[in-house]
């Protein structure tokens, strides 16, 4: 839904981080290694920007 969004207001990369604002307690709930990996993934082909490393972690911290 969010993706969706982000696509129809032509959001930025910075609009999308600060929307991830919201999602991080949830996201540090389901933490795991193999969680953590499988959504990175699934973040890294949804959403239409190139997200580096260090904001991908930025997720999770």
């Amino acid at each position: 839904m969010q993706f969706q969004i982000l696509r129809d207001e032509e959001g930025t990369k910075a609009d999308f981080l600060d929307l991830l604002e919201n999602f991080k307690p949830a996201l540090k709930e389901i933490r795991t290694a193999t969680n953590q990996e499988s959504i990175n993934e699934f973040i890294v082909k949804q959403v239409p920007y190139t997200l580096s490393a260090g904001e991908l972690e930025s997720i999770w911290k």
